[in-house]
């Protein structure tokens, strides 16, 4: 009778293995990207590399940051910005928005050759639309200055500094107060 016990826990162990490997074979586990670091991320190869694996936008945004420490592979953070900016990120979309900026572009800081505050403005609108208070300050500033497509930018700028304003942005504040 002990033999016989033995067999049957034995079975359905057995049995309950079977189908709960049976249950799991339809799954697949998708490994995520693995974390940044400066040996991942030290050169442009390896940020088209990260970016073909489809990573999502705060992966891409975390790698970009990761370079941005270093100050280096410009090229690498603004792909890796715009990849992430492109899927939505307000953040993302703000710094690739500083890059484009008239009022913070140097080659030092920027892949671009040049600033395009047309482009700066489209990035930071989308960031600022989804609530963030310095890129709403950042695209107040380029309306309010004219450097837009917008033909009543220095209008809506006004707005603008206003939403920074209501989250506590200093500068919007100031310049809201200044004419």
């Amino acid at each position: 009778m002990p033999a016989l016990l033995v067999l049957l826990v034995a079975g359905a162990g057995a049995g309950y293995y079977l189908w709960s490997q049976r249950a799991d074979a339809g799954k697949v586990a998708i490994a995520p990207a693995p974390a940044p670091s400066a040996e991942r991320v030290a050169s442009l190869e390896s940020v088209r590399a990260f970016l073909a694996s489809s990573p999502d936008a705060a992966q891409a945004r975390t790698w970009a940051a990761e370079l941005a420490k270093t100050g280096k592979l410009l090229d690498g953070q603004f792909l890796l910005g715009k990849y992430a900016a492109e899927k939505g990120d307000a953040e993302a979309a703000r710094t690739l928005g500083a890059f484009y900026d008239p009022d913070s572009w140097t080659k030092e800081t920027s892949p671009l050759p040049s600033a395009n505050p047309i482009e700066a403005a489209r990035w930071f609108k989308q960031a600022a639309e989804a609530g963030d208070a310095e890129a709403q300050y950042r695209y107040a500033m380029l309306l309010k200055k004219g450097r837009t497509d917008e033909a009543d930018g220095p209008e809506q700028s006004v707005a603008w500094l206003r939403k920074a304003a209501d989250q506590g942005h200093e500068a919007a504040k100031k310049a809201l107060d200044t004419p």
